[in-house]
């Protein structure tokens, strides 16, 4: 196990709520490539419902991800994505939800829907641009996905600090 694999490791154990506190929901929250998929894939509970914005692009899609995500609409993506949401919350499911949520408006929209659950976040580290260019290079020949160095810096000026009145039970700040 390396280092960020045992800094996740230890850091899922520290992410289990209180006893009896079914359901919960996990709210990730980082730019791309900043590891959200990659800690889904390893640490993952399997009791959870994975809800993934970029589920519904590539769904709905040809399978090239950059073709479908130009394709596609925001607002009809969007509204895939919240219907997930709320069907999750009114089953009263375990949920983590994979997005960028770098705004807290975007995380109040999501949070609204969950009033039963108890919250957690999971805040991923935002990338420097020599680290972002690097693993973005690795996901183009692995997935094909490529995000323009244009997209990072209008998201880093877009990123709002999570802070106390956005009411998550628990915040987890990820280390690189």
């Amino acid at each position: 196990m390396n280092e960020i694999q045992r800094k996740y490791h230890n850091m899922f154990t520290d992410l289990a709520p209180p006893q009896n506190l079914d359901p919960v929901v996990i709210v990730l929250i980082g730019i791309p490539l900043s590891g959200k998929d990659t800690w889904i894939r390893q640490y993952a509970p399997n009791n959870f419902e994975v809800i993934s914005r970029d589920n519904f692009i590539i769904q709905n899609g040809s399978g090239s991800y950059r073709l479908d995500y130009n394709k596609h609409s925001s607002k009809m993506v969007d509204k895939l994505f919240f219907n997930a949401l709320n069907q999750a919350s009114q089953s009263l499911k375990n949920v983590i939800v994979n997005a960028t949520h770098l705004t807290k408006a975007r995380r109040r929209k999501v949070l609204l829907r969950f009033s039963n659950h108890y919250k957690i976040t999971l805040v991923f580290p935002v990338l420097d641009i020599v680290e972002f260019i690097s693993r973005n290079e690795q996901r183009k020949k692995s997935e094909g996905k490529y995000i323009p160095t244009s997209v990072y810096h209008q998201m880093v000026s877009l990123y709002e600090p999570v802070s106390d009145e956005e009411n998550f039970d628990r915040v987890h700040f990820l280390g690189v």
